[in-house]
């Protein structure tokens, strides 16, 4: 679960990590911008890794797009 495409990155690398991600690079995915990626770093900092897609449900304001 913790690879996710970018689309930038589907053009030049391979998926993001989001185990690894920096807010900055978690800010390029779609729909993400600064402040929801920074949650999603704080999240991970306080929770450990992400295990599953459905970890990110537990996120305020993360919804299913």
């Amino acid at each position: 679960m913790q690879w996710v495409k970018s689309a930038h990155q589907e053009r030049k690398a391979g998926p993001l990590n989001l185990n690894k991600a920096s807010a900055r690079q978690l800010e390029k995915l779609p729909g993400i911008g600064l402040k929801m990626a920074q949650k999603i770093v704080d999240y991970r900092q306080a929770h450990g890794d992400f295990t599953s897609i459905d970890d990110l449900k537990k996120i305020k304001g993360m919804t299913k797009r």
